[in-house]
């Protein structure tokens, strides 16, 4: 199968490659992916991802989208940033979404299969739900035993569950997976 290119855009370099490298840790196979500036024309892509931060770079995308009508755009937008939603360009620049949804609709406009489990197949128990809410915070193994009173090991035991569980295959795919699950995954 032909790998589909993503280019993703961003005014902020550090922000551009973070986003590269969590939709590789998804995608790794089906993807190629390169980072650019707004101020640089993506070349030769299937989708453009743009991470819009303010109204300056929603013009940006605007006139992206007019400049490459044969290319998908993707525009990523924080919910938080409720005056963004409110400008009449929005309407304009074609699909967008927030963090939360990115990997959903990228598979939708390459068309590609999800290998990463939206859905837990069991239900989570209340220690996996504090591992995985520890794990998130970025706490590593020891930090994590000591907090809850349990040995490495079975951090290690409930770490392994909550892959098996989620599908995430990295931390980073299960501090994403917590993220995402945030209001269902709050502990009492």
């Amino acid at each position: 199968m032909e790998q589909k290119k993503i280019t993703v855009i961003s005014s902020l370099a550090l922000l551009r490659e973070t986003m590269r490298y969590w939709i590789l840790s998804f995608l790794r196979d089906s993807i190629s992916i390169e980072t650019r500036d707004f101020l640089i024309a993506p070349l030769n892509c299937d989708l453009c991802l743009t991470i819009i931060l303010n109204e300056n770079e929603l013009t940006l995308t605007e006139s992206l989208v007019n400049r490459n009508k044969d290319t998908s755009v993707l525009s990523v937008i924080e919910p938080s940033d409720n005056t963004l939603y409110k400008n009449e360009i929005i309407a304009r620049i074609g699909k967008t979404t927030d963090l939360r949804g990115c990997i959903d609709q990228l598979l939708i406009l390459l068309k590609l299969e999800n290998s990463f489990t939206e859905t837990v197949s069991d239900p989570l128990t209340n220690r996996e739900r504090e591992v995985l809410e520890l794990i998130a915070q970025g706490n590593c193994l020891k930090e994590i035993s000591y907090m809850l009173g349990i040995s490495k090991h079975t951090v290690v035991a409930h770490r392994r569950n909550l892959c098996l569980k989620t599908g995430a295959k990295t931390l980073q795919q299960l501090t994403l997976y917590a993220t995402m699950h945030q209001n269902s995954l709050e502990i009492s």
